[in-house]
């Protein structure tokens, strides 16, 4: 029994990894990007400043690298900086849960 179930965490966790993975990729393709939908508003930002967010947000890496990135900080407890509200996505989380 002890196996079995062992034998259907590590599947869950398998499972859970593609599908993360999958998820992040897809939202890769998306048409359009972030930077320029974020710089769209504001017309006075220049281009060394889009390169900085690009840089910030790592949006000038590949995906895969992204995503080890992103995986890496969840499991230390860093969810991220929200694009649309500019603020730690734990700051917007919190104080929903509580």
């Amino acid at each position: 029994m002890t196996t079995y179930i062992l034998r259907r965490l590590i599947q869950t966790c398998v499972v859970i990894a593609i599908l993360s993975y999958v998820c992040f990729y897809l939202m890769t393709l998306m048409p359009g990007d972030p930077v320029e939908l974020m710089i769209s508003s504001n017309p006075k930002i220049t281009a060394e400043d889009v390169v900085r967010l690009r840089e910030f947000y790592g949006l000038d890496q590949p995906s895969y690298v992204r995503y080890g990135h992103w995986m890496s900080s969840i499991v230390q407890g860093d969810l991220g900086y929200s694009r649309t509200y500019r603020v730690p996505v734990q700051d917007l989380i919190g104080p929903r849960l509580f």
